[in-house]
């Protein structure tokens, strides 16, 4: 009877580097890691069904190490009886990463490894940090974000590259009078960050400093202010009105300057959704990242913006944006807004429509008169 050579084990440690590394990555990459808001210890007003009342979760697990913040109770649309003396005038607030149904990709992602050993964690952390996309896109993304970002240690800090960030703008008439950026008089008609807070500015320093060496930064704007009553159906049409209408001038937006601060970027990709389409206010926003936050070199020269757009309608369904023909280019040149017909687009451009974010796709979907307008920086 053959004897049997008895099995042997190999230690984690002891399996070579790049062994390793494909097993840090099966486990810890998942290209988009959400990071939602949640709140930590409030009573719910009575009948309230507490979470399901509430779009933001509560915190799934308690952290003893974890950021928190505090936010008015009438900025979470709170309804408390009028005759309740103990309702709480504000709500605790903090992170975690999402667990949404529909992110069927986070089912395997196990942070647990990073706790193994110091040179487990050494190693992965690594690659958790620098080859995912550290998200926040949903309910009070900007304080997420800052308390997020502070809480990782300097050395996991420096180790993210990438990060998307979603920007909601409206009129200064929702919210307490500290809830948006910039802080203005209501009776001022302007379009401000909701629900942004001192945090904005906060988030631009910390991401601007040399404590973090983004590469890639993936934002998007949400407009749904009433931008005029001018009704066009194309790029051509919107172009055509602005430069009768607001002779070459776009539309200021005024909590730009925070975002200017960051430098050293590779890449920037804008989308920038409308209910009325404003080109050109998209375009002076594009050049100025351009100038201001893209990676310097020597003699650096600007290339053209190129701009494409879709517009959803009611007759227009999402399914419609996948056809690359659907989509509008422009092409901004210096000073100069140029609307490109299909025809002169590349083959390249003309190959497939473009991938678009999973929050974006979103708000499409739930949209039924909607501009999307977006664009690509790189360095040159």
């Amino acid at each position: 009877m053959a004897e049997h050579s008895p099995v042997t084990f190999t230690r984690f440690l002891d399996l070579p580097r790049e062994i390793r590394d494909c097993i840090y990555e099966l486990i810890l990459v998942r290209d988009t890691i959400p990071i939602e808001c949640a709140i930590t210890n409030t009573r719910f007003p009575q009948g309230s069904g507490e979470p399901e009342y509430c779009a933001v979760p509560p915190l799934r697990a308690p952290r003893a190490h974890r950021r928190l913040w505090q936010i008015p109770a009438f900025d979470m649309d709170l309804e408390y009886p009028s005759n309740d003396h103990t309702a709480p005038k504000t709500i605790h607030m903090t992170y975690q990463i999402s667990k949404e149904p529909t992110l069927a990709s986070l089912g395997g992602l196990n942070l647990c490894l990073l706790q193994v050993s110091k040179q487990v964690y050494t190693e992965g952390s690594k690659i958790f940090y620098g080859n995912n996309i550290f998200s926040f896109t949903q309910d009070f993304r900007i304080p997420t974000a800052f308390s997020f970002l502070c809480d990782r240690p300097a050395a996991s800090l420096r180790m993210v590259k990438s990060m998307e960030l979603a920007l909601m703008e409206d009129r200064n008439i929702r919210g307490t009078a500290q809830a948006h950026y910039p802080m203005i008089r209501r009776s001022t008609d302007s379009l401000v960050l909701q629900y942004a807070y001192h945090y904005f500015t906060e988030l631009c320093t910390l991401l601007s400093t040399p404590r973090i060496q983004l590469r890639k930064l993936y934002l998007s704007v949400e407009t749904w202010g009433s931008e005029g009553s001018q009704r066009v159906t194309s790029l051509q049409e919107t172009i055509t009105w602005e430069n009768e209408n607001l002779n070459g001038v776009a539309l200021d937006t005024l909590w730009l300057e925070p975002l200017l601060k960051l430098e050293g970027l590779e890449s920037v990709e804008i989308h920038w959704i409308f209910s009325r389409p404003r080109i050109r206010r998209m375009a002076d926003m594009a050049r100025k990242i351009q100038r201001h936050s893209l990676a310097r070199k020597a003699e650096r020269t600007h290339l053209p913006i190129k701009i494409t757009a879709f517009h959803k309608s009611e007759k227009a369904t999402f399914l419609v944006a996948q056809d690359p023909s659907m989509w509008e280019h422009v092409v901004l040149d210096d000073e100069e807004i140029r609307y490109v017909a299909q025809e002169e687009c590349g083959k390249n451009e003309m190959i497939q429509a473009p991938e678009l974010p999973r929050h974006v796709q979103w708000m499409l979907d739930i949209s039924t008169d909607a501009y999307l307008c977006r664009c690509t920086l790189r360095c040159t």
